[in-house]
């Protein structure tokens, strides 16, 4: 991209590793909702596996974005529940990444009078939260 980065390894595990990218055009590497860390670490992953590691998955992260990006998905799970039981009208949440889209699910899944369900199609599909009640 021609930015300068400065990489780090965070941690490592057996079929693991963590990378942390340091540099002054961190929003850039991130991109909108994530979508340029989420295409490099990709590439990542696909040069990983041509050098003979393919059992390695290669997670890059810059700023902590990751995280916050976890902490603010989870907020929005537990809040767009609220509305939806308050109003008892389903919400259709904005297309997300499988990672993203298996952390509402999960978030949601233990709440006994709301339920979620993918939709669309390709790699970013969205989440519908439905109001179901209480049986």
């Amino acid at each position: 991209m021609g930015y300068e980065v400065k990489v780090s390894i965070t941690f490592r595990e057996a079929k693991k590793l963590n990378i942390k990218l340091d540099s002054s055009h961190s929003s850039i590497l991130i991109g909108r909702k994530g979508k340029n860390l989420d295409a490099i670490q990709l590439l990542a992953n696909i040069y990983a596996g041509r050098l003979g590691h393919e059992d390695v998955r290669v997670i890059l992260d810059t700023e902590n974005y990751r995280i916050r990006r976890e902490e603010t998905l989870v907020r929005l799970a537990y809040t767009t529940a609220d509305k939806v039981r308050s109003s008892k009208n389903s919400i259709l949440l904005e297309p997300m990444n499988p990672f993203e889209r298996r952390l509402i699910h999960t978030t949601l899944n233990d709440i006994p009078d709301v339920e979620t369900k993918s939709e669309g199609d390709g790699v970013y599909k969205q989440v519908r939260v439905i109001y179901k009640g209480i049986r």
